[in-house]
């Protein structure tokens, strides 16, 4: 699509985009026209609107009922030539929703090496917001905190629209269709050190929170697309991070059981959690040592057992603090002497401040 700035100065200044429709001989004319996004719904064309291309243009012979169909061109254009003289119904339509700024349907009379016009205005729904560095991770936006530019936007609707935030941490999805629903969809800025920082939340859709995005599933809420616009800003921040691991239990066995008899089956659970100020990605291995069958998984961690150890990994992103459980259900098949079951959390997104604390380790005994 051209910008809108150029494509609406190349029609008001005079044919760069809109010309005579050639006609096929003397005794022929034509339709032209455009077919626009009115942002401003004045129903001209202005500074700020842009093309409507791919829009559907059904044109009827209004004495013998035959009709032609054609498209806009990418800006915003269609022509038909070589129409015979009489008068013609002309009517726009497109494969979403927009609302009309302009009538739906306009008739003209075709005259002979003339080209009649017919122009038509659209108006769809628009997504704006800013992002920018929640430095001091509130969820709202201060004065002094930076916006971000450079911020890739998704704006996931009946069709998917993207958006890069400008060097005013500005983005903005235009001609949107109308009757779905939209949920706005940001970059995950971990590679620039950044997380989510608190937003309004689907458990909490009244906290008055300015950024509008979910930080553990970076989603938006769903928004319904009408004419108003709607301002959907995103809030990051500078993330810090440590995964630890924090203890294993053998459930089944009395409390401080180290040695267990050839025949024993009771189940092994690791705890691991996040700490920081961002939700971070969260994954474990919890091995057991030779003698072991891992008979199944265990706990509330999404886990596959691999021989001898349980891996496994959150679909989401996990809030700090939250303790969350990797287990395997195991039976003691033959002795051992001083061997270690091992629990290791995985790298999460962001750099850990404590990495002596991602591995533990509990020695046990099998007679």
């Amino acid at each position: 699509m051209i910008g809108a700035t150029a494509f609406v100065s190349a029609v008001i200044t005079g044919g760069a985009l809109l010309g005579a429709v050639p006609a096929a001989a003397a005794d022929t004319g034509g339709i032209s026209g455009l077919v626009w996004f009115d942002r401003d719904a004045s129903g001209t064309l202005g500074f700020g609107d842009a093309p409507a291309p791919m829009s559907g243009i059904r044109v009827d012979n209004l004495s013998t009922g035959e009709s032609t169909q054609v498209y806009a061109g990418s800006d915003g254009t269609y022509q038909v030539p070589a129409l015979a003289p009489g008068r013609y119904r002309v009517a726009v339509g497109t494969g979403w929703t927009y609302e009309r700024t302009t009538p739906g349907h306009v008739d003209v009379r075709v005259r002979p090496g003339r080209t009649a016009t017919a122009d038509f205005g659209l108006r769809g729904g628009e997504v704006c917001g800013t992002a920018w560095d929640d430095a001091d991770g509130d969820g709202m936006r201060e004065s002094g905190e930076f916006v971000l530019p450079a911020v890739q936007v998704t704006v996931n609707t009946p069709m998917l629209v993207q958006a890069v935030t400008d060097a005013s941490g500005r983005y903005c999805a235009h001609d949107l269709p109308l009757g779905g629903e939209a949920v706005v969809q940001p970059q995950y800025l971990a590679q620039r050190g950044f997380g989510f920082t608190r937003g309004i939340v689907e458990s909490f859709p009244g906290e008055p929170f300015d950024s509008k995005i979910d930080p553990v599933t970076g989603n938006s809420h769903r928004y319904a697309l009408t004419t108003e616009a709607l301002t959907v800003d995103v809030g990051y921040l500078k993330a810090t991070s440590d995964l630890s691991t924090s203890q294993i239990i053998f459930e089944g066995q009395p409390a401080g059981k180290t040695t267990f008899a050839v025949g024993d089956t009771f189940t092994v659970y690791g705890s691991v959690f996040p700490s920081g100020n961002v939700p971070e990605r969260l994954g474990a291995t919890l091995t057991v040592p030779a003698g072991l069958r891992i008979v199944d998984r265990a706990g509330g961690m999404p886990s596959t057992v691999q021989g001898r150890s349980v891996v496994g990994e959150f679909p989401q992103r996990r809030t700090p603090g939250a303790n969350e459980f990797i287990g395997a259900q195991v039976v003691v098949e033959h002795a051992f002497s001083a061997a270690d079951v091992t629990l290791t959390v995985h790298p999460g997104d962001f750099p850990d401040s404590d990495p002596a604390n991602n591995v533990l380790t509990q020695t046990i005994n099998a007679v």
